[in-house]
């Protein structure tokens, strides 16, 4: 995205009126560091606020069951849901605490959960097929990894699953991808079939 200018009234609405942070504002106009935006504040004399304020504005304005699906079943990452929200990571990570989920430690959602492939040569090759620290089998399918549960759903269903389609394992071992152990559902039905097992409070 380019940089666009912001005039006074933009930056008032969006920094004054609807509690935006500055990094927030860099990211949607397009600018690397949050100092033009301090500098945008500077030159229309507009107060600048304590960070953490706006960020516990914010918070409130991400959904909750959207966000539990995000990070506790799809296993997001607190970068990946900040830009999907184009907000800042602490202001994820304030949300997950306020909701009472525990904050995964920063090497189960690094790339350290998969091993370095470098094909049959490498004394780790199983064949193109691994199970990821979260538990989650991926096979190697065209060339690239995907989950072999959603995979093994497709070649059931003849299709492939829709952006919303999730699929829920029924005896909770998440490597059992047999497809009679397998549950198509959407978002609102997984989150409500793992509170019920005591998964989710």
């Amino acid at each position: 995205m380019g940089k666009r200018k912001l005039t006074k009234e933009t930056l008032e609405d969006l920094y004054i009126n609807k509690k935006k942070t500055t990094t927030e504002i860099a990211n949607m106009y397009g600018y690397q560091s949050t100092q033009t935006i301090s500098n945008y504040l500077h030159k229309y004399q507009i107060p600048i606020r304590h960070g953490r304020d706006a960020q516990t504005n914010n918070i409130f304005n991400i959904e909750e069951e959207w966000l539990i699906n995000m990070y506790t079943i799809e296993h997001k990452s607190l970068t990946e849901i900040s830009k999907i929200l184009n907000c800042c990571i602490n202001t994820v990570r304030r949300r997950l605490i306020q909701l009472g989920i525990p904050i995964k430690k920063r090497y189960d959602l690094s790339s350290k959960n998969f091993p370095i492939m470098y094909g049959k040569d490498n004394p780790a090759w199983k064949g193109g097929r691994f199970q990821r620290s979260d538990g989650y089998i991926y096979v190697l399918y065209n060339h690239k990894y995907v989950l072999e549960h959603r995979l093994v759903m497709e070649k059931h269903l003849g299709r492939k699953l829709k952006e919303e389609e999730q699929i829920h394992h029924i005896n909770k071992c998440k490597s059992d991808n047999r497809i009679e152990n397998l549950l198509i559902t959407d978002v609102h039905e997984h989150i409500k079939i793992h509170r019920m097992l005591g998964d989710i409070k």
